[in-house]
């Protein structure tokens, strides 16, 4: 037994209170995980010892992250990797570790979800940029999937969706946690049907749909499928208990999709009154967990909802819109290739993507990649809005 007064005693208690908060981790006392992680980050701190520190706060941030609580992972991770949590550079004798590049991860994923791609994507390049024997095969499909997000969500859509489709080629039958394992399916579909890809979409979606845990996540995959197909009923059905609060999802911000999925069936089916109040739910739940994100990927039906909904006392609500309407204005200096803009002078005919591929010898899946480009260089998110928006700039 150590004495009180030896010099050992002030490890033994970080050590102690580690321990309070590693064990409920596995269980749902994340409460109780947070509380001893900050009691054992209050005793490193004051003793000095930095790389227990650096453990806490990861611990904390990765705590934070689960809870969906993303200003908190944000703060935790941001204080583990110091002031500037993109450089590339070295800061610690302990730099490379798994809990810095743990820290990494967690740091780009709050400010992706926050609607802060370009933050993600600087924190996962830094990352990256390190040697690669250095980083475990599971966070470094981590950091490849959310940068990947990132630089799609930052204009770059084709080639984000190939960099996480290249992390999930790369990574082949290596396990992952359910949770990783979900937020990589989620994100690769997403932007796998964003670019108008629903065969690859269902590709990153099958591991996930082998997993008895994530049965709220791959009905929310089949929901987001039925809004592309334009089955509003369907996908309305898909995402019902998850809406009720009868299907609990792994990930928090599942809650917040899933409502915004019901919000476009509403609009769909014509049920405006139905559709605001909705989206006055999805903002209600969103707000305490600084989610942004959904919102600015949700759609034009959600984006003109946003527009609409002015209120004053809602500063949450003013972010949002203030982020998507950002989101949606063109890329600065972004031009047209000349095999885009040979695309967008069909898009104002009756044409299908096939006719489109056929005409120019392409492929579909090239026609609808050049077409989601198109869209956002151009700022829009339909094609009728990119014929507009082209013809008030003279490109048609």
């Amino acid at each position: 037994m150590i004495a009180a007064g030896s010099p050992d005693a002030p490890v033994l208690a970080v050590l102690e209170a580690l321990g309070r908060g590693l064990a409920p981790l596995p269980t749902t006392d994340l409460d109780g995980a947070r509380e001893g992680l900050e009691e054992a980050l209050a005793i490193a701190d004051r003793h000095g010892f930095d790389f227990a520190a650096v453990q806490c706060r990861t611990l904390l941030a990765y705590v934070a992250a689960v809870q969906g609580d993303h200003v908190a992972a944000r703060t935790y991770s941001g204080e583990a990797l110091g002031e500037d949590a993109a450089a590339p550079a070295p800061r610690s004798p302990w730099e490379p570790s798994a809990w810095v590049t743990l820290a990494h991860v967690l740091h780009a994923y709050a400010a992706l979800q926050q609607g802060d791609p370009e933050t993600a994507r600087s924190s996962t390049e830094g990352a990256l940029g390190r040697p690669e024997a250095t980083l475990p095969p599971t966070l470094r499909y981590a950091l490849r999937v959310v940068g990947g997000a990132a630089r799609a969500d930052a204009g770059e859509p084709a080639d984000g969706l190939a960099e996480i489709r290249r992390a999930r080629t790369e990574l082949g039958a290596h396990p992952l946690p359910a949770r990783l394992e979900a937020i990589g399916a989620l994100l690769e579909h997403r932007a796998a049907l964003r670019l108008g890809h629903p065969a690859g979409a269902r590709n990153g979606a099958s591991g996930l749909a082998a997993r008895d845990d994530a049965s709220a996540e791959v009905a929310l995959l089949a929901a987001w499928t039925e809004l592309d197909r334009d089955r509003a009923a369907a996908a309305s059905a898909r995402v019902s208990g998850i809406v009720a609060g009868t299907h609990v999802p792994l990930l928090p911000h599942v809650v917040v999709e899933a409502q915004l999925v019901q919000t476009t069936a509403d609009v769909r089916a014509g049920q405006p009154d139905a559709a605001r109040r909705g989206l006055r739910a999805a903002l209600t739940l969103a707000g305490p967990l600084d989610l942004v994100r959904p919102f600015v990927q949700a759609g034009e039906e959600v984006g003109e909802l946003l527009a609409e909904h002015q209120d004053r006392d809602e500063p949450f609500a003013a972010r949002v819109r203030a982020v998507t309407r950002a989101a949606g204005e063109p890329a600065a200096n972004a031009r047209l290739t000349d095999r885009e803009l040979a695309v967008l002078e069909l898009l104002p005919s009756l044409m299908s993507s096939d006719d489109i591929a056929a005409a120019l010898s392409v492929s579909r899946s090239t026609v609808k990649t050049h077409v989601q480009t198109i869209y956002t260089k151009l700022g829009v998110q339909s094609r009728r809005s990119a014929v507009q928006t082209a013809q008030a700039r003279g490109l048609l």
